[in-house]
């Protein structure tokens, strides 16, 4: 494959395939000095924890030379475009771009531009577009509780509209027969989002959205999207659409069989209770971060080891 841009239309036997390089990476069945001599450039535009330090723990595991890019010290403060940088880059021998951009479909475009050179586009989230290698760990991640998705019910709580992550969740899952929950208020989760793929509901209440939830998916609540008024308040917000151990009771869920995710970062008490982000039965937001590391390096390795 040529880059990682989106998992909308990754083939379901190459995601079994990634799947199961990661999980050798994380017995050590593969060695870990693949990509010596290859160059990797971070390139984020916005900020992160988790996907930049999985990235560049990932490249180093693998022995690749590792760049961070300072963008508040690079020619882009100058003027100089997003693909005239990466061109730069390009001619100066990197191999691979890892590219966080606020515009949706700016790892598309920047492939476009690049697509007569060696380089490799890895999206690692752009604006409100796709955030695959996020899907990637979360599958990888539900995986490792049940060998089967067909029919599984999994629910996604929160901002469905703007979220990267559900998107790409939306097409990943769907690929292996998952049924696939939306639930929010219809502002940030509104008919529409049906189309993504087969099998999605919509739902604007938990009581509705959650009974036999297997895998719960809580979204960050994005509160610069308050200031646009599309939820009424984030007290309105976290009152209708928290989870809580309340709310799975109301939901008549069994506590002891469903699993949460979250992408993080987690606003506590905002979208998920603190004791539900640390529940050592049923969260698996901590795996999520352990599982990160080997997934990037599987994707790493997919795309540059020759």
């Amino acid at each position: 494959m040529k880059h990682f841009l989106s998992t909308k239309d990754l083939d379901k036997n190459y995601i079994l395939q990634l799947i199961q390089n990661a999980r050798q990476l994380q017995t050590s069945q593969i060695s870990s000095k693949l990509l010596r001599n290859k160059f990797i450039a971070l390139f984020f535009s916005e900020a992160s924890t988790r996907t930049k330090t999985s990235f560049q723990l990932a490249g180093m595991r693998l022995e690749a030379q590792v760049i961070d890019l300072n963008l508040n010290t690079s020619s882009l403060q100058k003027g100089e475009t997003l693909i005239d940088t990466a061109r730069t880059l390009a001619n100066l021998g990197i191999d691979c771009i890892i590219l966080r951009h606020s515009a949706s479909e700016a790892a598309l475009e920047l492939a476009k531009a690049l697509e007569h050179t060696k380089i490799k586009i890895i999206n690692a989230g752009d604006g409100t577009n796709e955030h695959p290698t996020q899907a990637f760990l979360d599958l990888f991640t539900i995986l490792e509780c049940t060998d089967d998705l067909k029919n599984k019910q999994i629910s996604i709580v929160g901002d469905c509209l703007h979220s990267r992550v559900a998107r790409s969740n939306i097409y990943l899952l769907s690929k292996f027969g998952a049924k696939i929950n939306l639930i929010g208020p219809p502002s940030l989760v509104p008919e529409e989002l049906k189309s993504l793929a087969e099998n999605v509901t919509i739902h604007h209440s938990l009581e509705t959205g959650l009974p036999n939830t297997d895998f719960l998916m809580v979204l960050r609540l994005q509160k610069e999207r308050q200031a646009k008024g599309l939820i009424e308040s984030l007290e309105d917000y976290s009152e209708h659409y928290k989870i809580s151990e309340n709310a799975l009771k109301k939901a008549k869920i069994n506590i002891d069989r469903i699993k949460i995710l979250h992408p993080g970062p987690v606003n506590r008490g905002l979208e998920i209770d603190s004791e539900l982000v640390d529940h050592a039965k049923i969260s698996l937001i901590n795996r999520q971060v352990f599982n990160s590391l080997y997934v990037r390096m599987a994707v790493l390795l997919n795309l540059l080891w020759e």
